[in-house]
């Protein structure tokens, strides 16, 4: 295995976390369906022993009201974009061409615009480091697409 491969391997564990990151949320989003999402946020608060007055607890805080209101929205959005990270991880892990172009362009045009909309309102060092992992994976693609060696498509035979 060359390191073009096993650099697209480690990229398509990644972009599997965060697909299974959302494909969590949305099930976590339905399955809280008749519960109140804030006390179990101050569960988990007060499990991993983090202040409430941080900035973590105030977005998770956050978070847990904006999904009481929108459950059906979370769970959507959570399971379209683990679905769309898990096809591109799929991909990726069998050196699929599509999804080397499909990861630097959905990356580019669709997330990092968002990524970086939320770090102009707020910078918080998740924030900073989400966004320096997916330049580093972009980076790491637009390398592949150029240097990596890819089979050439077989000609088929025309038919008479």
């Amino acid at each position: 295995m060359n390191v073009w491969s096993q650099g697209l391997k480690t990229v398509a564990i990644v972009v599997g976390v965060k697909g299974i990151s959302g494909i969590a949320l949305g099930i976590l989003a339905l399955s809280m369906a008749n519960h109140d999402v804030r006390p179990w946020a101050e569960s988990l608060l007060a499990f991993i022993h983090l202040h409430a007055d941080g900035s973590i607890a105030h977005w998770l805080m956050g978070m847990a009201d904006k999904v009481n209101h929108h459950r059906e929205e979370v769970a959507f959005v959570g399971f379209s974009y683990g679905a769309f990270k898990l096809v591109e991880a799929i991909g990726l892990w069998h050196e699929k061409r599509w999804a080397e172009w499909l990861i630097v362009l959905s990356t580019i045009l669709c997330f990092m615009p968002i990524e970086i909309y939320e770090l102009w309102v707020k910078v918080t060092p998740f924030k900073i480091g989400l966004i320096m992992l997916n330049v580093a994976i972009v980076a790491f693609m637009a390398m592949v697409l150029k240097h990596a060696p890819h089979p050439q498509p077989t000609s088929r035979p025309s038919s008479p």
